[in-house]
Order: C-alpha cells, then structure tokens, then sequence
C-alpha cells in the first residue's frame, strides 16, 4: 500500500510598513497545509492563511505598522504521510553557486 502524501510547504511573503515609510521590511514565513485534493488546493488554503495574517498595530513608539501578505513564493509537497519530530518541512535545491548567497542572507546584521 502506498502512503499518501498530503502535507504541503507554502513560502509566504509579507511586507511591513510603519507609517508610510520609504523602505518596507519582508517576512518570509514557511507554514505547513494539509490538503488531501492536491497542490492546487493547498495553493488555495496558503493563499487564504496568508490574507488572514494582515495585521495592524500600533508599535512601542507609537508608530502605525502595518503587515500585508504579498505572495507566495513556493509551494512544495513533502515527502512525509505523518507530520512530527523530524519531519521534512521545507525543501528546495540550490546549485553550488547559490549556497553562499543563502549563507550570506542569514547572517545577523544581515538586513
């Protein structure tokens, strides 16, 4: 018997703005959906978790934030039929040329 794979990875982008100012700050955020109808449902579930998480506040200075889902920006199905400790939750290949890019953008200071 076949296990059938029904978890998703979805990269969502979100951009935060505080009272209009000139340079935005991104998040990426990974979340996990499950769908047992397939990649274009787990598309549509993404796309609805991500403009559920628009968000409004007001910061310690008193400034007006605002964060917006932009898109997303992969979506992937993992190879796992049960979901917990250990279990793959993003996947994406990088060619050698690219390993140090990713390095680079994770390093403190790095935004």
């Amino acid at each position: 018997m076949t296990e059938k794979f029904n978890w998703f990875a979805a990269r969502l982008l979100f951009e935060s703005r505080i009272d209009d100012s000139i340079l935005p700050l991104f998040e990426e955020r990974v979340v996990l959906i499950k769908s047992d109808l397939g990649k274009e449902d787990a598309e549509k579930k993404a796309r609805k978790l991500g403009q559920a998480s628009d968000l409004e506040y007001q910061n310690a200075e008193h400034e007006a934030v605002a964060w917006r889902f932009r898109e997303i920006l992969d979506i992937v199905q993992l190879n796992e039929a049960k979901i917990g400790e250990g279990s793959e939750v993003y996947h994406h290949y990088l060619k050698a040329d690219e390993v140090e890019q990713v390095r680079e953008s994770l390093k403190p200071g790095s935004l």
